[in-house]
């Protein structure tokens, strides 16, 4: 009994901590999380894939300028930003350790940032205890350090964006606005992934719920801390429109294998739409077993089953508009990439593509669980030590099973760090981890 009322009088602390000071905590609870997964970030100069060759090197090439370089047909603001600033440090100081520190240190803590955002008070309907939002985001943290090379650069913030706005997409389907402090992370995000397009759909479907409610007063009527509630939906909506004609007409790369866009058949939609169903009924049954289930046939089968009953639950909580949009955005996010890639790449995977639609489904999983479970164990205490033990023992199973970087090529950059000479225009290429021969361009003496 003592031990129950040590628990109670420690979460209801825990409950009474300010937002901020709250968010401070859990922000550094994450961080050290984060880099529990791979300790060795702490000591290695690591850089992945198109970081060095594109993003560094352009940077290094161009400067401030290489900041409006369009990557892959779509613009990659985030990654160019901390590419330019490591860029900048790294000839103040002549040094390539400071470069990779920089880089390293900013993508891992705009992941944190994302991650963190599920411990703010916008997630109370989800979960209504801190401490249970705590270790829900360290899981969904966790299912996203399951895929390949998730964690720690810049070309990865991609997809921890994708991860952020369908985290907004949940507040905004509830009709909530997310906080100030976290638009514009939103924004850069929505400037560094065609995957973050999608969150127009519940920025619009907010708009008109908050059009429709303000529409005897009108937009004239709406006292000034009000007015957010449509600046900051039309701002987001912008903001994805420049970026969607910045594809369109600059991109060149929206269609499969460079096609043009006039060119794609009613044949090849279809056949996407197909392989999207097919590929996202299979994800959620992949990611809770750890990718261990392998008989693709018994994974739709589960999967079919698993939405089903996850849109009946949903319904009888009332909790619908999650689903929705929780489905919706998982299938989005696979019919863009099967759209431009078909068959290239098999899913569901460990790959990067998977990343997000299946910490997604966890967390569908988990809403559920923590819904119904409330409903079965009257008792408030008992319901929470039962959902706490429940996500600290996922989580646990989900670090084991995490992707390890392979930090071999990294020992490249101690070894050419005392030949390093930002003044001069000879490069060096060295290797950087990734999957496939990627090179850094090295400013050497």
């Amino acid at each position: 009994m003592k031990f129950f009322e040590k628990i109670s009088k420690l979460d209801k602390h825990i409950e009474n901590i300010k937002e901020w000071q709250w968010l401070l905590i859990t922000f550094f609870v994450c961080l050290f999380f984060m880099i529990l997964l791979n300790v060795e970030i702490i000591w290695m100069p690591f850089i992945h894939a198109e970081d060095g060759p594109i993003f560094l090197k352009q940077a290094l090439e161009e400067g401030r300028y290489s900041l409006f370089n369009l990557f892959s047909g779509y613009l990659g603001v985030l990654p160019r930003i901390f590419a330019i600033t490591a860029i900048h440090f790294g000839r103040k100081y002549n040094s390539m350790i400071v470069v990779t520190f920089i880089m390293k240190t900013f993508s891992t803590l705009f992941s944190v940032i994302v991650i963190n955002y599920f411990n703010s008070k916008r997630f109370k309907n989800i979960i209504n205890s801190r401490i249970l939002r705590l270790v829900m985001s360290l899981l969904l943290m966790y299912v996203m350090a399951n895929h390949v090379y998730i964690l720690y650069n810049s070309v990865m913030t991609h997809w921890w964006g994708a991860l952020l706005v369908m985290f907004i997409g949940f507040n905004l389907v509830e009709k909530k606005l997310p906080p100030i402090y976290i638009i514009p992370f939103l924004i850069l995000a929505i400037l560094s992934s065609p995957s973050t397009l999608i969150i127009i759909l519940p920025t619009v479907y907010y708009l008109f719920c908050r059009l429709k409610e303000k529409k005897k007063t009108g937009i004239n009527g709406i006292k000034a801390e009000k007015k957010s509630e449509i600046v900051i939906p039309i701002l987001i909506i912008f903001t994805v429109i420049m970026h969607v004609i910045i594809i369109l007409f600059l991109g060149g790369k929206v269609a499969p294998k460079g096609a043009s866009v006039s060119s794609i058949s009613i044949n090849y939609i279809l056949l996407t739409l197909y392989n999207t169903i097919k590929n996202m009924t299979q994800c959620i049954p992949f990611i809770i077993t750890f990718g261990k289930l392998s008989v693709e046939n018994i994974r739709i089968l589960l999967g079919i089953i698993i939405f089903i009953v996850l849109f009946w639950r949903y319904y009888k909580n009332k909790n619908i508009k999650i689903f929705i949009w929780g489905v919706f955005g998982i299938f989005l996010l696979y019919f863009m990439k099967i759209f431009r890639y078909q068959e290239k790449f098999t899913l569901p995977s460990i790959t990067f593509y998977d990343a997000v639609p299946s910490t997604v489904g966890v967390f569908l999983i988990m809403k559920w669980l923590y819904d119904d479970l409330q409903k079965l164990v009257k008792k408030e205490k008992i319901f929470k030590i039962i959902m706490f033990t429940i996500l600290i023992i996922l989580t646990f199973s989900y670090y084991k099973t995490r992707y390890k970087i392979d930090f071999t090529y990294c020992n490249e950059i101690y070894k050419i760090e005392s030949k390093v000479d930002f003044s001069s225009n000879k490069t060096k290429k060295i290797k950087i981890p990734g999957i496939g021969r990627w090179k850094a361009y090295i400013p050497v003496k």
